[in-house]
């Protein structure tokens, strides 16, 4: 199922917003990969390329809550360092034939990304915008 944009996930900060809606193409194109029978040859570089774009994205983010003073900005670098965690485990898995490319990897990776974008990326939206981040 393909991730759509929508404003409800926007954030307020447009270099944020891009690099979240680069990061629904990116799972966009691991999914396409996936229905059109192509997954398993293609994927692990959309894997390769989507952790090392998420990480850059993660940086970018702390930097960024850093430069407004966001009061919960260590919660949310652990949020951050979970996921990195994660994602390294699960390429090694996947890189060592431990784990399979499948819908539940996919759906995982969807529900994720949404869901921190509506808990906790919403909650300095507000915080960097009074602080004049944009």
């Amino acid at each position: 199922m393909a991730m759509e944009w929508n404003e409800k996930y926007s954030v307020s900060v447009s270099s944020i917003d891009y690099e979240h809606k680069k990061l629904f193409q990116m799972i966009n194109e691991l999914s396409d990969a996936m229905r059109s029978g192509k997954g398993s040859s293609i994927a692990p570089d959309i894997l390769k390329r989507l952790a090392a774009y998420t990480q850059d994205h993660f940086a970018h983010e702390e930097k960024m809550m850093v430069r407004a003073g966001y009061s919960n900005y260590a919660a949310h670098k652990i949020e951050h360092d979970k996921l990195t965690t994660q994602v390294v485990h699960l390429m090694q898995d996947f890189e060592d034939k431990k784990v399979v490319l499948s819908v539940s990897l996919l759906d995982f990776l969807q529900r994720w990304l949404t869901t921190h974008i509506m808990s906790c990326d919403k909650q300095y939206a507000a915080p960097m915008q009074a602080a004049g981040v944009r």
